[in-house]
């Protein structure tokens, strides 16, 4: 599926139908369930990407993040170290800078949501810890994917 979604141009207004959904579920269904849908989507969405993490390590995810974020011209850091860590500092979101611009709602919920739940889940099923400190707001944030030391 991620493959699919790599070869696409970007279609920005995804952003404006995934904030609609968070409004949706947020308004219509407890917290327990929003959590399960998005860990659910993630799974079934980023199967591939999942597979090639467990195989390959974080250096997977990276590839993804500047992959996304590049394609829709977002600003951001990123560091690793090798297969243990990535901190992906996140200075211009791509999806809050046009929410903004088009004027559209922007759930209080939505980095929570298409950030958090989605790259926990991901992160949990490849064996990997995730934390992210977002500013929503300002469309900014700190992601860190994180193995244990054993």
């Amino acid at each position: 599926m991620d493959e699919y979604i790599y070869s696409q141009s970007v279609h920005k207004d995804f952003h404006q139908v995934m904030s609609f959904l968070i409004k949706f579920l947020r308004e219509n269904h407890d917290k327990e369930h929003t959590k399960n849908f998005f860990s659910k989507a993630a799974s079934y969405i980023y199967k591939p990407l999942i597979e090639r993490i467990r195989k390959n390590g974080l250096s997977e995810m990276e590839k993804h993040l500047k992959r996304v974020f590049d394609m829709e011209k977002g600003k951001y850091n990123l560091t690793s170290k090798k297969d243990k860590e990535i901190i992906f500092k996140v200075k211009k979101c791509p999806a809050i800078r046009y929410l903004k611009k088009t004027g559209s709602e922007i759930d209080k919920n939505f980095c929570f949501c298409s950030t958090e739940l989605v790259n926990k889940a991901i992160a949990k099923e490849c064996g990997y810890n995730f934390s992210v400190d977002y500013d929503q707001e300002n469309g900014k944030c700190v992601q860190k994917f994180w193995k244990e030391d054993k």
